[in-house]
């Protein structure tokens, strides 16, 4: 099934991504390495919530699996902000 496939694409992704943050922040100061390391986690669990999403066949249900997609969400976006924020302080 198409949406199948597509979860499972995102899920590689969200992966692929986290481990990129993970190695790019790697030598940054212990600021941003915690903000990458937290993005990086993020990342994952929304990887997992996808996968997730493929058994359940909808991303709000059970409803514990919207809390977690949207905390995530919450999450990356304070994280990306924050990233952003520092690494633009620091040029």
């Amino acid at each position: 099934m198409f949406v199948d496939a597509y979860n499972a694409f995102e899920a590689g992704l969200w992966t692929v991504l986290a481990a990129v943050i993970a190695i790019h922040y790697r030598r940054s100061d212990a600021r941003l390495r915690r903000v990458a390391r937290i993005a990086s986690l993020l990342l994952i669990l929304f990887a997992i919530s996808d996968l997730i999403e493929m058994q359940t066949g909808a991303w709000w249900r059970p409803w514990p699996l919207l809390v977690l997609k949207g905390a995530c969400l919450v999450g990356l976006t304070s994280s990306a902000y924050r990233l952003m924020r520092e690494t633009r302080s620091k040029n």
